[in-house]
């Protein structure tokens, strides 16, 4: 907490009591207000001086100091090096707290002894205030240097609490600065009226406090075990699905010297009551910033509510800010975690055991083709080697290295029909299709049977020329034989021609497949029929292997 934090830099909260002399209850004002209380010469009545930074309203020389100058200083062993400030803290219901405040050893000087300064501000409520007033007088303790001279009357306007500074050449001074303490004329030798002056050293450092930083002992070495800083506000983890349902609370220490952190809880967020004390496993001090925790399995269901707060043996600290939940516990028995064991101790954990019993009947699915689309770890396997070759081995291949080819996947056949108009130019006929199951080529295998001819002309009645036979696809015809019968002459013979081709598709792939005739008769009108009996079945191109023939 710093100065600027405060309403006002020094205030007085505390109860006077007016069967004391009034003088006595205006030094206590003073002395909690950082002030004192002197005499003023010119008025002739006391006035109040505040204890604070200034600048110098007045210069001396030996022009105009008279007589001697004496000094005198505080002995190493009568100097003071640390402060205990006393006060009622209004936080804490006026309970009487303090503040203690060290000068680092580093700053001391050789051989100095510890010497405490003991300090009671009775009408002071606020821990800032005791600081800043400690701080200052324990640092104005330390400048010793007290200084006593006479002068002419022309310092008749300087005040008690005024700066003064003072050059002499064989001190070895030049515009040093003290603070005017007393004045008291005096009478000069010659009848006149001279001014006696007693000053204190001054030190604009006395002033320049960085409380939050003296406070909490930080680069100018000043520990302050009367206070201890304002714990983080803390976290809650509910554990209520549990065997043992509990509540863990988590906070971390402040700056200051800690010794614990007091968890104070409440079901109604107004009547708290402590929940426990966590120190230090050696007991000693807290480092700042230490994550503390505290567990408790004792809370009942509803709101809860938590503020902690970090004490020492001689101050207490702050509540945090205040957190909050809702607690709803299930005891859960023989609750099943990690660490549950079988009986079997070779199957480790229960966990472990289940595990390994769900992967069992995974691989168990693996193994066994199901009605779903997945499938098997063998379906797996002959789907990507399928797609790589371009067959799929679960198909026989005794059969397709014996026959030539692949299961049949279509078949039909047509009735006769008249095919007139093949004469000397070709014509398509489109006669089925098919989805195609798998991806990979088919072999289409086509019989086609050609009646006789009837009509008139030349050749003779029922005779005819050269029949022509080929197969049509949608999809391109990797390889064709075309059975081309030629009789002779002309022939009034039935023929059978044996036509086959090989397509490639991809599964779900609609295939249709045709024929194409042509048949030589030059003149008059004939006709003639024309039957089809068609096998389609999945090739293996993987099966077959080149031969290379040398020309003759």
């Amino acid at each position: 907490m710093s100065i600027s934090q405060i309403p006002a830099q020094f205030n007085i909260n505390g109860v006077i009591d007016t069967t004391s002399p009034v003088f006595q209850n205006m030094e206590r004002i003073a002395n909690n207000s950082g002030a004192w209380i002197t005499y003023d010469v010119h008025n002739g009545a006391w006035s109040v001086v505040i204890n604070q930074a200034g600048s110098s309203t007045h210069s001396f020389t030996d022009s105009n100091i008279i007589g001697t100058i004496s000094i005198n200083g505080t002995g190493i062993t009568d100097m003071y090096n640390s402060v205990k400030v006393s006060y009622p803290r209004s936080d804490i219901n006026d309970q009487i707290d303090f503040v203690k405040i060290e000068i680092d050893s580093a700053d001391r000087k050789e051989n100095e002894q510890d010497n405490t300064l003991e300090m009671t501000l009775d009408l002071c409520s606020d821990p800032v205030q005791a600081q800043h007033i400690g701080i200052r007088e324990l640092k104005q303790s330390r400048v010793d240097l007290v200084i006593n001279f006479s002068t002419d009357y022309t310092a008749i306007n300087i005040n008690a609490g005024d700066v003064i500074d003072i050059t002499n050449s064989h001190l070895g001074w030049t515009n040093k600065l003290f603070r005017v303490m007393t004045l008291t004329e005096i009478d000069s030798g010659d009848g006149g009226i001279g001014i006696d002056v007693t000053a204190l050293e001054y030190d604009s450092g006395v002033y320049d406090n960085d409380l939050s930083r003296v406070s909490i002992s930080t680069a100018n070495g000043i520990v302050t075990k009367g206070y201890v800083g304002t714990p983080a506000t803390p976290t809650i983890t509910l554990f209520e699905r549990d065997a043992r349902p509990h509540v863990l609370f988590e906070t971390t220490t402040p700056i200051g010297i800690v010794e614990a952190i007091e968890f104070w809880t409440s079901s109604d967020g107004t009547n708290y009551n402590i929940a426990g004390t966590t120190r230090p496993f050696d007991q000693g001090l807290y480092n700042a910033t230490t994550a503390v925790s505290l567990e408790l399995d004792n809370i009942s269901a509803g709101s809860i509510y938590v503020k902690v707060r970090a004490i020492n043996d001689e101050a207490t600290g702050e509540f945090s800010s205040i957190a909050n939940a809702t607690y709803a516990p299930i005891q859960i028995p023989d609750a099943v975690t990690e660490l549950t064991e079988l009986q079997d101790s070779s199957t480790a954990g229960l966990l472990t055991g289940a595990g390994l019993s769900t992967l069992l009947v995974l691989l168990d699915g693996l193994m066994t083709d199901s009605d779903d689309s997945s499938g098997s770890v063998y379906d797996k396997i002959f789907d990507v080697f399928n797609t790589d070759v371009g067959s799929d081995p679960r198909f026989p291949q005794t059969y397709m290295s014996e026959a030539g080819g692949s299961p049949i996947v279509h078949a039909f056949q047509t009735g006769f029909w008249t095919v007139n108009n093949a004469y000397l130019n070709s014509t398509t006929y489109s006669l089925s299709s098919f989805t195609a199951p798998y991806t990979g080529h088919y072999k289409i295998k086509y019989n086609a049977n050609w009646g006789g001819g009837s009509g008139s002309g030349s050749p003779a009645t029922g005779e005819m020329g050269s029949k022509n036979t080929g197969i049509t696809s949608n999809k391109l015809l990797v390889n064709q034989g075309i059975d081309i019968s030629v009789t002779g002459g002309y022939s009034s013979k039935f023929e059978d021609h044996m036509v086959e081709g090989i397509v490639s598709a991809t599964v779900g792939d609609t295939v249709t497949v045709g024929i194409e005739v042509e048949h030589n008769y030059p003149t008059g009108t004939y006709d003639t029929g024309l039957g089809v009996q068609c096998e389609i079945s999945l090739f293996d191109y993987s099966l077959y292997s080149g031969i290379t023939i040398a020309d003759d």
